[in-house]
């Protein structure tokens, strides 16, 4: 877990608009669910700040009791706090993982938080053992009609039940007559509306991988392997670990790195290749910045000049992108963008080498907000965060070129997130700019 100095405010406005879209019922959020993209949900972060796959949230609009936690079938013990036994409502009650017994005190256990350090960071006061919260549900959902979960990700038909729809089911059977509903659309429509923090934090985000794709772009060289790109992009990101007030730098996926004909597909993203005089190669990242990510693709000719077939290619990409940002601006759509790019396209008889889910949110997840699966998403409103990335994938010329970049929606149009120069001029310049071999 990693929480930030004048932050609380901003996590307990979240908390109290979300109460607000719930009348009825309980709320109950599982940091433990599948996420859009990878790793565990990241709706408990988003409303407390608390960065763990190990933690809970309830809400009650109308309140609950927790009695007798601390010391359970003893509901008349007072001595662990104010709640105990005496009657408290409480709105909002988070959870989180403490070390267990067994392993309290050894090198094998962990480091976590305590409860007191997680109330100090997090604002809360209502902050339990995780090991409780069966016990603290169990009570408040005797009396209620509504339960509300948060299933993050389209769940998969032909695979096992994941376990936290394992333990929803498992709460409907003895819980039968309540009405279970899905508040993870709710948070995903408050996610896609960034507030100033979101922006500042992923503006950096996007700075940083503009740097490191820099570095790259002036460093490799036609025989490098992949895999040294890799090398070199983590290298970039751990020696920027302390950058910052209290930042928290890391990757947020990636890097994908790939060349020649493996670019132009979509399976051959191993990044174990070696990349040849006169190739293009292609990079898809993200870095993080206070858990907020960035996500950035960038082609360029590893000997640092395109052949004019290549250079042609690429301009296509690159105008069409200019062209499909037009879209970005409030009222705007995704699908307008795409509509722009697959025009162009086709105008130069290449619209059958594109492909056509080019956009998506960014913020927590490199895929954020993800509560429309792969239909579209509505207009876009200012302050929204999205990642723009037309691309021609072209196996029998072996190539493949991807250009994305993060796009902020404004009141009257967009502004773009830093990144690495895209115009073809301006890519040859910088990768000409070779450094020196160790």
């Amino acid at each position: 877990m990693q929480q930030y100095r004048n932050t609380q405010d901003i996590y307990a406005k979240r908390r109290k608009q979300l109460l607000s879209r719930v009348d009825r019922g309980i709320v109950w959020i599982n940091s433990a669910g599948d996420s859009f993209d990878s790793g565990h949900c990241r709706n408990v972060e988003y409303l407390t700040g608390v960065r763990s796959p190990a933690a809970c949230l309830i809400l009650a609009p109308q309140g609950i009791l927790i009695e007798g936690i601390a010391h359970p079938g003893h509901l008349w013990c007072t001595d662990e706090g104010a709640e105990y036994g005496r009657g408290k409502l409480v709105t909002e009650a988070l959870f989180v993982e403490q070390p267990h017994d067994r392993f309290r005190g050894t090198v094998v256990q962990r480091r976590l938080p305590s409860l007191e350090q997680v109330r100090a960071a997090t604002g809360m006061q209502n902050v339990y053992d995780l090991a409780v919260m069966d016990e603290v549900l169990r009570e408040a959902l005797m009396n209620q009609e509504v339960l509300w979960v948060n299933t993050s990700k389209i769940p998969d038909l032909n695979k096992p039940v994941p376990p936290d729809v394992v333990r929803i089911n498992a709460i409907k059977e003895r819980y039968y007559w309540l009405q279970v509903k899905n508040i993870a659309n709710q948070i995903h429509a408050m996610r896609l509306v960034k507030d100033a923090y979101e922006i500042e934090c992923l503006r950096k985000a996007y700075l940083i991988t503009q740097e490191v794709i820099e570095t790259l772009m002036r460093t490799i060289r036609p025989g490098d392997n992949e895999a040294r790109v890799v090398g070199i992009f983590h290298q970039e990101v751990k020696s920027r670990i302390d950058e910052g007030d209290n930042a928290d730098i890391g990757i947020a996926f990636g890097p994908i790195v790939t060349s020649g004909k493996r670019a132009s597909t979509n399976d051959h993203w191993d990044s174990n290749g070696t990349i040849q005089d006169g190739e293009i190669i292609l990079i898809d990242c993200g870095i993080s910045y206070n858990g907020y990510s960035s996500d950035i693709s960038r082609a360029w000719p590893v000997n640092g000049k395109f052949t004019p077939r290549q250079r042609e290619v690429y301009s296509v990409v690159y105008e069409g992108q200019k062209r499909g940002l037009e879209a970005f601006r409030p009222g705007g759509t995704c699908a307008q963008a795409r509509a722009i790019v697959f025009d162009y396209y086709q105008q130069h008889g290449l619209e059958r080498f594109g492909l056509g889910r080019n956009c998506h949110p960014v913020g927590l997840n490199t895929e954020d907000a993800y509560y429309f699966g792969y239909g579209d998403y509505p207009s876009f409103q200012p302050n929204e965060v999205w990642a723009f990335e037309p691309m021609l994938m072209m196996p029998d010329e072996s190539m493949g070129i991807r250009l994305e970049d993060g796009v902020l929606i404004t009141e009257t149009g967009h502004e773009l997130f830093p990144a690495p120069p895209s115009d073809p001029d301006s890519v040859e310049a910088l990768c000409q700019r070779k450094i020196p071999a160790a």
